[in-house]
């Protein structure tokens, strides 16, 4: 089979995932440093892209071409919306960039190589995730300093922008706008997920991402963030991947 890839914006939010792969070998290219291995007994290619849509897309996009990797899949966190929740899982089924504009000559957030405003990941694939993430806190955890009071997995509308949101007159303003399209409050907002999944559309790639939730893009999220991304973010990444990559094994 196609190896895997494994994308997370910064190292913090899948460093344990790197450390429990085997068989690892180091390929440099261009400023990017990607790690073949396995993990969980698949074929995987690890690389932390990079905050923002470009870095995303340059890490994806070489993943495909460089690596020939059958699926990609991106962990880390997120802001929340108004249906989430710190702690909270979001299995992304739907995607929009929400800081995309070529008003007025054609609609707000239309993507013009691909002739739509709003992208989906494969049904399959978000079940299969959402059902991987429902294992990992079904087995319980607790993490101190972080209020994850029952904590539940969402299959959600992320929305992308490259802009870190804190400020929730700013996040009502998206929420607004967004929901002229999506017709829905998102359920998490983030910096790379819309882009990887441009880049997939466009060279026919599976993908899924899933993000937990580290803040309220609110006022508090330059204090909520770093606690999260710290103590939490890590073993959230590694116990729904592990669970994700235990049921494709079994598949095979």
């Amino acid at each position: 089979m196609n190896p895997i890839g494994i994308m997370s914006a910064m190292p913090e939010e899948a460093e344990l995932i790197r450390r429990e792969m085997k068989e690892t070998k180091i390929v440099q290219v261009g400023k990017r440093q990607f790690v073949e291995g396995t993990f969980q007994g698949v074929p995987v290619v690890f690389c932390p892209a990079g905050i923002g849509k470009v870095s995303a897309a340059v890490t994806a996009t070489l993943l495909i071409d460089k690596f020939n990797v059958g699926e990609i899949v991106f962990t880390g966190v997120a802001g929340g919306g108004s249906q989430t929740a710190v702690g909270d899982i979001v299995v992304g089924g739907i995607y929009l960039q929400h800081d995309l504009d070529l008003q007025p000559i054609f609609p707000q957030f239309y993507i013009y190589s691909l002739d739509t405003q709003i992208l989906y990941a494969d049904k399959d694939r978000v079940s299969k995730m959402m059902s991987a993430a429902n294992r990992f806190l079904t087995a319980g955890f607790s993490f101190r300093n972080v209020d994850t009071f029952k904590p539940k997995v969402h299959n959600g509308i992320i929305l992308t922008g490259d802009q870190f949101i804190h400020s929730q007159s700013r996040r009502r303003q998206i929420s607004d706008q967004t929901k002229k399209v999506l017709l829905s409050d998102f359920h998490a907002m983030e910096m790379e997920g819309a882009a990887v999944a441009q880049v997939c559309h466009e060279m026919s790639t599976p993908f899924i991402v899933v993000r937990s939730i580290s803040d309220k893009a609110d006022q508090k999220a330059n204090i909520d963030f770093p606690v999260f991304i710290n103590q939490v973010a890590r073993h959230y990444s590694l116990g729904i991947l592990t669970e994700y990559f235990r049921e494709i094994k079994r598949a095979e």
